[in-house]
Protein backbone atom coordinates (compact mmCIF):
# COMPACT_ATOMS: atom_id res chain seq x y z
CA UNK A 1 0.00 0.00 0.00
CA UNK A 2 1.36 3.16 -0.93
CA UNK A 3 0.93 6.77 0.16
CA UNK A 4 -1.58 7.28 -2.37
CA UNK A 5 -3.98 4.11 -0.60
CA UNK A 6 -3.45 5.92 2.49
CA UNK A 7 -5.27 9.37 1.29
CA UNK A 8 -7.71 8.01 -1.27
CA UNK A 9 -8.71 4.80 0.50
CA UNK A 10 -7.45 0.72 0.21
CA UNK A 11 -9.64 -0.25 -3.27
CA UNK A 12 -7.95 -3.53 -2.85
CA UNK A 13 -10.71 -6.40 -2.70
CA UNK A 14 -10.44 -7.54 0.89
CA UNK A 15 -10.79 -11.11 -0.65
CA UNK A 16 -7.76 -10.68 -2.77
CA UNK A 17 -5.41 -8.98 0.47
CA UNK A 18 -7.33 -12.18 2.30
CA UNK A 19 -5.94 -14.45 -0.44
CA UNK A 20 -2.79 -13.20 -1.23
CA UNK A 21 -1.59 -13.59 3.12
CA UNK A 22 -3.38 -16.88 3.54
CA UNK A 23 -3.01 -18.46 0.37
CA UNK A 24 -5.89 -20.18 -2.54
CA UNK A 25 -8.15 -21.05 0.52
CA UNK A 26 -7.88 -17.45 1.81
CA UNK A 27 -10.94 -17.00 3.90
CA UNK A 28 -11.79 -20.12 5.05
CA UNK A 29 -7.84 -20.30 5.94
CA UNK A 30 -7.98 -16.64 7.48
CA UNK A 31 -11.69 -17.85 9.05
CA UNK A 32 -9.93 -20.48 10.91
CA UNK A 33 -6.87 -18.46 11.97
CA UNK A 34 -9.09 -16.10 13.05
CA UNK A 35 -10.94 -17.76 15.04
CA UNK A 36 -7.88 -19.52 17.09
CA UNK A 37 -6.34 -16.25 17.53
CA UNK A 38 -9.71 -14.43 19.14
CA UNK A 39 -9.93 -17.73 21.30
CA UNK A 40 -6.61 -17.17 22.57
CA UNK A 41 -7.17 -13.73 23.56
CA UNK A 42 -10.58 -14.09 24.72
CA UNK A 43 -12.08 -11.51 22.50
CA UNK A 44 -15.73 -12.27 20.50
CA UNK A 45 -15.42 -10.86 16.95
CA UNK A 46 -19.25 -10.79 17.67
CA UNK A 47 -19.48 -8.73 20.51
CA UNK A 48 -16.57 -6.48 20.24
CA UNK A 49 -15.61 -6.53 16.67
CA UNK A 50 -13.20 -3.44 17.46
CA UNK A 51 -10.77 -5.39 20.17
CA UNK A 52 -11.38 -8.47 17.63
CA UNK A 53 -9.73 -6.31 14.60
CA UNK A 54 -6.86 -4.44 16.92
CA UNK A 55 -6.11 -8.52 17.84
CA UNK A 56 -5.88 -9.74 14.63
CA UNK A 57 -4.17 -6.43 12.66
CA UNK A 58 -1.62 -7.01 16.18
CA UNK A 59 -1.19 -10.39 14.87
CA UNK A 60 -0.81 -10.10 11.07
CA UNK A 61 0.11 -7.05 10.54
CA UNK A 62 -0.66 -7.17 6.77
CA UNK A 63 -4.08 -7.27 7.21
CA UNK A 64 -5.55 -4.04 5.60
CA UNK A 65 -8.16 -2.56 7.71
CA UNK A 66 -10.77 -3.52 4.85
CA UNK A 67 -9.44 -6.89 5.00
CA UNK A 68 -9.58 -7.11 8.36
CA UNK A 69 -12.85 -5.44 8.38
CA UNK A 70 -14.56 -8.13 6.09
CA UNK A 71 -12.56 -11.02 7.89
CA UNK A 72 -14.37 -9.85 11.46
CA UNK A 73 -18.03 -9.82 9.85
CA UNK A 74 -17.45 -13.21 8.37
CA UNK A 75 -16.67 -14.66 11.52
CA UNK A 76 -19.76 -12.66 13.08
CA UNK A 77 -22.22 -13.70 9.92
Amino acid sequence: MGWTDLIAGDRRDPNAVINEIFGKDGLGEAQRWATATLSEHGVNASSDPLDAMKVLRDAQPRLSLKATKFLTESLSA
